[in-house]
């Protein structure tokens, strides 16, 4: 059963904080901050995307904002807890059946819902800062916590050494490779129930506390990195 940290906090009501990076949700206002990103070739490659335009970049936002199965957040910057920065890149969670992504030695009793996680730093100066890492462990914080899951997956370029080294200090695994889409496909998964301490999480509204801060970093943020 999925148990919502705060009943009056939706999912696009939800901001999640750690030491050094706040999750926001990825709002109308930020398409063309996030569509400006994309038009690296290099980000293209690695995230595996085909450069849209800007009109299908705020079809994408709302139907990622509709699926109830995605979590799709923006990484911020904080100098300190109360104050951010600057965005710098983006963080997803994708909801998924546990059997349609593992291979044929898993046991029954483990084939339920698992999530797939993305990340990404667009932001060339902000890398190298452990915001990445710590994303990503927020992400799997909230949904263990929250989510009740436990198993976790990333889909990486085969190329892209930086990203596995990232999944794997985290303890992901790999258990396949694809070639055919020069792919590797690894694999994290808890076998104790989540302790709501032994993480910096914590969660926050969007609309009553981070939404006017956040909304005025656009005004500074370049368009190109």
């Amino acid at each position: 059963m999925m148990n919502h940290p705060d009943d009056h906090l939706s999912k696009d009501d939800l901001c999640l904080i750690g030491k050094k990076v706040l999750l926001i949700p990825y709002e109308r206002e930020f398409v063309p901050l996030y569509h400006s990103w994309m038009q690296d070739k290099t980000l293209q490659q690695q995230t595996a995307t085909e450069p849209l335009s800007l009109e299908e970049e705020y079809e994408n936002q709302l139907s990622w904002r509709l699926d109830p199965h995605k979590y799709t957040f923006l990484i911020v910057y904080l100098v300190h807890p109360s104050q951010p920065q600057c965005i710098v890149g983006d963080v997803n969670l994708f909801l998924l059946p546990r059997n349609d992504d593992t291979d044929e030695e898993c046991e029954e009793k483990e084939k339920d819902m698992q999530a797939e996680v993305e990340v990404m730093i667009a932001s060339r100066r902000h890398r190298r800062l452990g915001l990445a890492t710590e994303a990503v462990q927020l992400m799997m914080a909230f949904a263990r916590q929250y989510l009740g899951l436990n198993t976790f997956i990333a889909k990486i370029g085969s190329d892209n050494v930086a990203s596995i080294g990232l999944f794997q200090r985290l303890g992901f695994q790999i258990f396949r490779r694809v070639d055919v889409f020069s792919e590797v496909h690894m694999r994290k998964t808890w076998t104790t129930p989540p302790v709501s301490s032994s993480f910096f999480l914590q969660v926050a509204s969007w609309k009553r506390d981070w939404s006017i801060p956040c909304l005025s970093l656009l005004d500074d943020i370049p368009t190109k990195n």
